[in-house]
């Protein structure tokens, strides 16, 4: 039965997850996004810094991610080649 508590633990985890995503999906919020609200309105005032040092995110590993709204917003290229340079890529 020893064996079988981390994968036991491992499932009730994925299975409340989800259920939570359903429930919080009518306000067009995610699991993840509700706890990071919930954090914030808990420990405010608090600098975006301590958000991620507190949640765990290391902003080295983060990306951008395409917003309802749209795209994001085009960067410039960091190519040294003078054929790209300026060009813009999304």
């Amino acid at each position: 039965m020893r064996d079988r508590v981390p994968f036991l633990l491992y499932r009730a985890s994925e299975i409340s997850h989800s259920l939570a995503n359903e429930m919080l999906a009518e306000m067009a919020l995610s699991a993840r996004q509700a706890g990071i609200l919930t954090m914030v309105t808990e420990l405010e005032p608090m600098t975006q810094k301590a958000l991620a040092d507190a949640l765990r995110i290391d902003r080295r590993s983060s990306f951008t991610r395409p917003t309802p709204a749209g795209p994001p917003r085009p960067r410039p290229c960091r190519s040294s080649t003078s054929s790209n340079a300026g060009s813009w890529h999304p």
